[in-house]
C-alpha cells in the first residue's frame, strides 16, 4: 500500500513495529481469532511476523484501521478480502468504513475486476458488514479454524467492480 486511505473517521495504513503490541493483544482474544481462520489461539508475539529482518514489511497487503491514532483493527487483500476489529470497537460503523474504503481503492484504483471473500457460518456480524457492502453468496467451502482445531463452514462470497461502481 503506497499511500494511507482516509475516511471520515479512520485511516488506513501500513502496520509498523509499534504496532505489535495492540495486534497481538487483539488476535489473542478468542473472539477475534475464532472468526479467522488463519489465525491460532494463543495469539502471541512469535506469531506476529508482520516484518522481516530488513524491516520490510510480510504481508504488504496487510493494513492497519487506525482510529484517532490507536490500531484498532485490519484489512488484507490478496486472494481473498478480510478484515478484523478489536471487541470494543464492534458495533461503531469501523469494519464496514474499513471494508469500503479499501475494496473502493481496490476497484479504483488497482483495476481489480472481482473480490471474494467469505464469513465462518456464524458469524453475524461478519455476514451483515458483507451484505451492506455488496458482496453475494456464491457457495459454501470448508476450512480449517486454526484457533479452534476445527472444521467450519465458510459462506462465500463475491463482489464485481461493475456491481460496485453501480452502488457507490
Amino acid at each position: 500500500m503506497a499511500e494511507n486511505i482516509i475516511t471520515s473517521r479512520l485511516v488506513l495504513r501500513p502496520f509498523n513495529v509499534a504496532d505489535g503490541d495492540a495486534v497481538v493483544r487483539y488476535l489473542g482474544d478468542i473472539e477475534v481469532s475464532r472468526w479467522l481462520a488463519q489465525v491460532p489461539h494463543p495469539f502471541s508475539s512469535t506469531n506476529l511476523m508482520l516484518f522481516r529482518e530488513d524491516g520490510s514489511s510480510r504481508w504488504p497487503e496487510l493494513v492497519a484501521v487506525t482510529l484517532n491514532g490507536e490500531v484498532v483493527g485490519a484489512v488484507i487483500h490478496t486472494d481473498h478480502f478480510g478484515y478484523w476489529v478489536a471487541p470494543e470497537f464492534w458495533g461503531r460503523g469501523i469494519a464496514t468504513e474499513a471494508a469500503t474504503a479499501m475494496i473502493d481503492m481496490i476497484f479504483r484504483k488497482a483495476g481489480t475486476t472481482q473480490i471474494a471473500t467469505g464469513y465462518l457460518e456464524g458469524n453475524a456480524a461478519s455476514a451483515r458488514v458483507l451484505s451492506k457492502l455488496g458482496f453475494r453468496e456464491t457457495g459454501n467451502s470448508v476450512v480449517f479454524v486454526r484457533s479452534l482445531g476445527v472444521e467450519a463452514v465458510q459462506v462465500d462470497m463475491n463482489l464485481s467492480r461493475e456491481m460496485w461502481m453501480a452502488a457507490t
